[in-house]
C-alpha cells in the first residue's frame, strides 16, 4: 500500500533509533470524505503502510508527536 490517496500528509515521523519505522498523520481530502484518513506506521523504511488509527471517512490526523522520552508514545490529534 502507498500514501498516494491520501492527498494531505500533515506530519512524518522517523523512529529515532531505528529508521525503517514511520509514521505519518494523513489528513486525506480536505473537502470530501475519504478512507484514506489517520495514522500509518511503516516498518520497512515506507515500502509499505498500515493505517494503525482511523476514526471515520471525514476525520484526519492533523497532528502527530511522539514523547521525547518513550518512542513507543506517541500523540496524535484528530480533526
Amino acid at each position: 500500500m502507498c500514501l498516494d490517496a491520501t492527498q494531505h500528509i500533515s506530519r512524518i515521523i522517523v523512529h529515532p533509533k531505528n529508521p525503517d519505522v514511520v509514521y505519518v498523520a494523513a489528513q486525506g481530502a480536505l473537502y470530501s470524505s475519504s478512507k484514506e484518513r489517520g495514522l500509518y506506521k511503516s516498518t520497512d523504511g515506507g515500502r509499505t503502510w498500515r493505517n494503525v488509527l482511523y476514526v471515520d471517512e471525514k476525520t484526519g490526523a492533523a497532528e502527530l508527536s511522539m514523547d521525547a522520552t518513550n518512542s513507543r508514545i506517541l500523540y496524535a490529534a484528530m480533526w
